[in-house]
């Protein structure tokens, strides 16, 4: 019995970084080391899914009895040596045969290796066995060593007393997977040399890994050189390999690998290039490849073959890479919608476009860069997103570049393409703005046709109410809309509550005109000064007259909301707007708003505490907006008539009001 030069305690502390699946994976590694092309992993569980023995199988060169003492003497040495005989390079040898032998540990008590090996055109057998207790010795007599005839070389592992933990379901859920992801980049870049991994028997399926491949030719013109490509994109990161090109001789056998120029971005783009071709038999991937005069004599870096080669595969990546990233910022923008990253927008559309607008750049900077949004936790996102919100408010947006240039460094097609999304999301903005302004145009015009346009025969509630719904921007661009087609007074109020302090209890209205109904009811909070404005809309029929009735009506809504503590509050004011097309001819609207005159307030009719009842005629509505809108009109010299299609009916007319841009998607809470 021989010492393996490490106490057994510390064999377990160095290798304490493996788990079970690495484990297991170091074993069949050790077998593709042995350069072998079929490596078998095999199982065996009882009724109740307990594996109670399993083994691996390979068809390498086997373990030579001359070199058992190297192999599992020096814990350190053996694989510093097959580091130095194998280059990092390449995938040719996996390097870790010297911790590979003792990891079993971690799912067994015993392992017993048998091997056959070549020597001297003889083959010859022996075993090596090493128990769990002692794992710093191994045994392995050299009575135990016979020659053997119509043996194979290979070696194979077999491990005893499997630990209970290790069971048929936890194999199939787990270790399957992390096998995918750990071999089946090397399995596809030695395809057609056979290589194969058996789980019990059973080729392993990695296709649940690969999210996009593509082959195809290139072809060199001048030297009529031809590359055989291979791409493929992996659904996860793959195990420790990251994403690389494998340079890949006539006879597929592998000469070089390197990372891509889009390895480890950040962009979950992970991939493998396997690129074979005879240009590869002879290449210098190394030494001085940088000496000029060597780009006459070929197959180096220099080469204007080997320039070709990469500008096309870079350029093939890059168009791989955008499909990708623009699906995965649909993913990016719902994660961050998810996690309250994005600023509070409201629902008013000047916000609705800025919102577009962020998410539309936050989009463009992840395809450009996306390191910008790698490794920051929650608060570090909601800053940066909203730092990228305040640049786009702001008139330095231009600048916006050099600041993230600061961030991460940036190529100068890097910075070019920067600098055009900037400006391709200034433009959106204006365009926005502009279809913004036209579908307003648009549904004030529809509005002047259902209260003039007599052939329509528009009413109150079917079609001036549904219109005011989708656009109460007509009475501010910050209201909320709490109620809408006449609901009850407490239906209103448990609204308007929720609306300003979430779910709590609601008192029931003790009031004669409880169960009145309100057109139109919008509220507004002011996060900085906390008031709370709230406005209610009654609407009347065009072909009404307003007078002393439709006053008087308004003034019942008031009484139930004074008389309503819940409705109530230092902070909260309330206007009441009475809107038709003309006033009857006994005076008594005139009066009123002639006795509020000494207020100072256009329209104001009466005035009590923090109380108002304003009325007002369609026309009056429709000149303001046109005061309002009148600087951008001139500026943008919008073409009204070709803007608004006379409409036929009424339905038709508050249906397409309801399409356009204007409208506000409207929340009922």
């Amino acid at each position: 019995m021989a010492n393996i030069e490490i106490t057994g305690k510390g064999i377990q502390k160095v290798l304490s970084r493996f788990d079970y699946k690495q484990a297991i994976a170091e074993y069949i590694w050790n077998g593709f080391d042995a350069k072998a092309n079929t490596v078998q992993l095999n199982y065996e569980a009882n009724n109740l899914g307990f594996v109670a023995k399993m083994e691996i199988i390979d068809n390498g060169y086997g373990i030579n009895r001359a070199q058992l003492a190297e192999k599992f003497s020096p814990f350190f040495d053996s694989q510093k040596a097959i580091e130095i005989e194998s280059p990092k390079n390449t995938s040719a040898v996996h390097g870790k045969n010297g911790v590979g032998r003792l990891t079993f540990f971690k799912f067994a008590t015993e392992a017993i290796w048998n091997t056959v090996y070549e020597e001297k055109k003889k083959k010859y057998e022996y075993f090596i066995n090493i128990k769990f207790d002692s794992i710093n010795k191994y045994e392995s007599p050299d009575s135990g060593v016979h020659e053997v005839k119509k043996k194979a070389t290979g070696t194979s592992v077999t491990f005893y007393n499997m630990l209970p933990d290790i069971t048929d379901g936890k194999l199939q859920e787990e270790l399957m997977d992390f096998l995918c992801l750990e071999f089946g980049w090397y399995l596809e870049l030695n395809k057609d040399n056979g290589y194969a991994l058996l789980v019990n028997g059973a080729p392993l399926d990695y296709s649940s890994i690969i999210g996009d491949t593509h082959h195809f030719m290139l072809n060199h013109q001048d030297s009529n050189n031809e590359f055989e490509v291979q791409y493929v994109r992996w659904n996860m990161k793959i195990n420790k390999e990251f994403s690389k090109y494998y340079y890949i001789g006539a006879d597929n056998i592998e000469r070089y690998k390197e990372f891509t120029s889009l390895n480890n971005k950040g962009d979950h783009f992970y991939h493998s290039v396997y690129i074979k071709s005879s240009y590869f038999d002879q290449f210098k991937f190394k030494g001085t490849n940088t000496d000029p005069q060597l780009a006459f004599i070929g197959s180096t870096r220099i080469d204007p073959v080997f320039r070709f080669l990469h500008k096309k595969l870079s350029a093939f990546l890059l168009d791989k890479r955008k499909p990708y990233l623009k699906q995965y910022t649909d993913i990016l923008i719902s994660q961050y919608e998810q996690d309250d990253i994005f600023p509070v927008f409201s629902d008013n559309p000047w916000d609705v476009i800025r919102k577009i607008e962020l998410e539309n750049l936050v989009r463009g900077l992840y395809e450009v860069q996306p390191k910008l949004f790698l490794n920051l936790n929650t608060e570090q996102k909601k800053t940066f997103v909203r730092l990228l919100n305040l640049m786009l408010d702001s008139l330095e947006r231009d600048k916006l570049f050099d600041i993230l240039d600061g961030v991460v460094e940036l190529s100068n097609q890097e910075r070019k393409q920067m600098a055009s999304i900037i400006k391709i999301t200034r433009l959106a903005r204006v365009n926005h703005t502009i279809r913004l302004i036209e579908d307003r145009y648009k549904t004030i015009d529809t509005l002047r046709d259902l209260i003039v346009r007599k052939e329509l025969k528009a009413n109150e509630r079917d079609h001036l109410q549904k219109l005011v719904e989708a656009h109460y921007w007509i009475f501010g661009e910050q209201y909320h809309l709490v109620t809408a087609a006449e609901p009850k007074f407490e239906e209103a109020l448990r609204r308007h509550i929720h609306l300003l302090r979430g779910d709590v209890p609601v008192l029931p209205i003790n009031h004669e005109d409880k169960y009145r109904e309100m057109d139109i009811f919008l509220c507004r909070q002011d996060i900085l000064t906390h008031e709370i404005r709230n406005i209610v809309v009654e609407l009347k029929h065009p072909a009404l007259k307003l007078g002393e009735n439709e006053l008087a009506q308004v003034k019942k809504y008031m009484n139930v909301i004074m008389n309503e503590p819940q409705f109530n509050g230092n902070n909260m004011t309330w206007e009441f707007y009475l809107i038709g097309t003309d006033f009857n001819s006994r005076g008594e609207i005139e009066a009123a708003l002639d006795n509020a005159k000494p207020h100072g307030e256009k329209s104001l009719a009466f005035k009590t505490g923090q109380y108002k009842i304003f009325i007002k005629k369609w026309s009056e509505v429709i000149n303001e907006f046109e005061m309002k809108h009148k600087f951008l009109n001139d500026k943008l010299q919008l073409e009204r008539k070709t803007l608004n299609e006379a409409p036929e009916t009424a339905a038709e007319a508050v249906r397409a009001a309801a399409a356009n841009t204007a409208a506000i998607q409207r929340k009922i809470v």
